[in-house]
């Protein structure tokens, strides 16, 4: 009587000594690969530079000023001066405040991008771990598969040698392994990329325990939503500091003079303090203010367009999530009654009742079944990370 080999232990299930490490362990890795970690470091930098501006005492650079003039070279008598000083730009009304707010916005952005860069991160290594996974139950149901089709093998070689069954049942039989080792090769191909992007990522080719995650219940703002409010505060502190800078810099000018008269008298020193004043009439600032305009305008836009879409990957992530649960309980009862018509097939053809090919034929639906029971156990897991992820929850 041939036996039928039957998988009692799931594969979902391993040894403690195969888990070494845990998503907390991975996500640095991760991290450190992502290109956006770059786009925290420039915000850094940006809120750190309109701070130090902001506590400046000038509003910009200091011009040195040299000034001679000599009565002499046009035939007059040998009066000449020197005229020797300093001017430096002073802040208007505001334009301090806003450069401050600038930088305060941009502080807050570079601790948003981290979230974000982390959440990127998080959605990275939950892709790679399920592929990892998926890719290795394939592959221990293709080698198991093979095995169980070269025991059939075995039995009708037995079979046809006792001249109990024709050659034909053998060939049919050889034919069937040689597709199971076809998709055997494939599966260990796939296993290998899969394995190699997971090491390339994250330097291990071990998964983290535990593998599966608990449905999370988010309660705050999704971090790329608020990254995107931060940039449209961005754009709000610009158009700010735009208007605070409307028109030139008032500026200070410090100095002295020195005054030589040609006639031999003693020369004349003078200190000098003068203040400029601008008029406000550069008629770019209209231009300028209304381009900052529109640039707050397309940040709100984009703002708005961020929620739409999170709102719409978080419904088909909750989607997704109950057609795999639907799936796992239909896939639990199909391998049930795969298994009975295996059995019934196999009993039918020991007693000539059927063909190799009606046997071959229900021992590949089991198979299959058996295979997709497991990944339909392994897809509801992997929705409930889709739907962490979905909301913004970075993995711990």
């Amino acid at each position: 009587m041939m036996k039928l080999l039957v998988l009692s232990v799931s594969l979902l299930t391993l040894s403690s000594s195969a888990w070494a490490l845990s998503y907390s362990d991975l996500l640095p890795k991760i991290i450190n690969k992502i290109p956006q970690k770059k786009q925290g470091i420039s915000y850094q930098a940006l809120a750190k530079a309109n701070q130090k501006y902001a506590n400046s005492w000038i509003a910009g650079d200091v011009e040195l000023n040299l000034r001679h003039e000599n009565a002499g070279i046009i035939g007059n008598q040998s009066d000449n001066s020197w005229e020797f000083g300093a001017r430096m730009p002073i802040w208007k009304s505001g334009q301090a405040d806003s450069l401050e707010q600038l930088g305060s916005t941009y502080q807050t952005l570079a601790e948003l991008s981290n979230q974000t860069l982390r959440l990127t991160a998080s959605g990275k290594l939950r892709q790679l771990v399920w592929a990892y996974r998926k890719a290795q139950v394939q592959l221990t149901f293709a080698q198991q598969n093979l095995e169980q089709t070269q025991s059939l093998v075995n039995f009708i070689t037995q079979k046809v040698d006792a001249g109990e069954s024709p050659k034909f049942d053998l060939l049919v039989a050889q034919k069937s392994k040689m597709q199971f080792q076809q998709t055997l090769s494939q599966q260990q191909a796939n296993f290998a990329i899969a394995k190699q992007n997971l090491i390339r990522w994250t330097g291990q080719d071990e998964l983290p325990m535990p593998l599966a995650e608990k449905q999370v219940k988010v309660a705050g703002s999704h971090p790329q939503s608020e990254l995107n409010r931060s940039l449209v505060e961005i754009e709000k502190a610009r158009l700010s500091l735009i208007k605070a800078q409307k028109g030139a810099n008032p500026s200070l000018f410090i100095g002295s003079r020195n005054e030589a008269a040609g006639d031999g008298s003693a020369d004349k020193q003078f200190l000098i303090a003068e203040i400029s004043l601008p008029l406000g009439l550069d008629p770019g600032a209209d231009a300028r203010s209304s381009e900052q305009n529109q640039l707050l305008t397309d940040a709100q836009m984009r703002q708005t367009q961020v929620e739409q879409n999170l709102a719409l990957t978080i419904l088909r992530a909750e989607r997704n999530l109950q057609a795999a649960q639907e799936i796992e309980k239909l896939a639990q009862q199909q391998i049930g009654l795969s298994e009975e018509a295996m059995l019934l097939a196999e009993t039918a053809y020991q007693q000539g009742e059927t063909t190799i090919q009606s046997l071959l034929l229900a021992k590949k639906q089991f198979f299959d079944d058996q295979l997709n029971n497991e990944l339909a156990k392994l897809n509801h897991l992997e929705a409930i990370a889709n739907l962490n992820q979905a909301q913004g929850v970075i993995l711990e």
